[in-house]
C-alpha cells in the first residue's frame, strides 16, 4: 500500500472503464434509428386509425341502405306502387316524407355524395316474388362532395348487407363505381 506524505492511505480511484473510441453513450446513428422507429410507429398508428374510421363509415352506409330500403318497401307495400324517381339527389321522392323522416336521406352520406332513388322500369315489375321496385344509389354529381370509396370499401359494404360479391346480389358497383342497392318487394 502506498501512503501519501501525510501518512494517510489515499482513497482508491474508481476503475477506469475500458472504452473504445465511438462507444460513448448514443451515437448519431443510434439517435437516427430511434427517430425513424418513432416516425414509423406514428405512421402505423395514424394509418390504423384511418382504416378503422373508414370501416366505420362503410358500416354506416350499409346501415343507412338497409333502413332506406325498408322505407321504400313499406311505401310500396302500402300504396301498391313504388315512389317515382327523384331527379334531385338532395330531395325526398314524392310521398316519401313520412317514411324517410328518421333516416339520413337528406344528409351527405358518410362517404360523400348523396342518396338517390330510381324507380325500376315497368319490365322489371313482373308481379312475382322479389320484384324490383327500384334502386338506391349513392351519387356524387357536382356540387355534391366526391365519394371516398375504394373497391375494398365497396366489398366491405357488400359483405355487410348482401352476398359479398359486387357482380351478384342486390348491392353492386354502378356508374363511376358508385354504390347501387337494388330494392325488391317483400316476399
Amino acid at each position: 500500500m502506498r501512503m501519501n506524505r501525510a501518512g494517510n492511505i489515499p482513497p482508491e480511484a474508481p476503475p477506469r472503464a475500458s472504452r473504445r473510441p465511438g462507444q460513448r453513450g448514443f451515437t448519431l446513428l443510434d439517435a437516427g434509428l430511434g427517430v425513424i422507429s418513432l416516425a414509423l410507429a406514428a405512421v402505423l398508428a395514424v394509418t390504423s386509425s384511418a382504416r378503422r374510421e373508414q370501416a366505420a363509415r362503410c358500416a354506416r352506409v350499409g346501415e343507412d341502405l338497409r333502413a332506406l330500403a325498408t322505407a321504400f318497401r313499406d311505401f310500396s307495400a302500402e300504396r301498391s306502387t313504388p315512389p317515382p324517381s327523384n331527379l334531385d339527389a338532395t330531395a325526398i321522392p314524392a310521398g316519401m316524407e313520412p317514411y324517410l323522416r328518421d333516416t339520413a336521406w337528406l344528409a351527405e352520406t358518410p362517404v360523400g355524395g348523396h342518396y338517390r332513388w330510381t324507380e325500376a322500369p315497368p319490365e322489371a315489375k313482373d308481379g312475382g316474388a322479389g320484384d324490383l321496385l327500384g334502386s338506391i344509389t349513392v351519387t356524387a354529381f357536382a356540387p355534391a362532395p366526391p365519394l371516398a370509396l375504394t373497391p375494398a370499401d365497396l366489398h366491405r359494404i357488400d359483405v355487410l348487407i348482401d352476398d359479398g360479391n359486387l357482380a351478384t346480389g342486390n348491392f353492386r358497383a354502378g356508374f363511376n363505381g358508385w354504390p347501387v342497392f337494388l330494392v325488391r318487394a317483400q316476399k
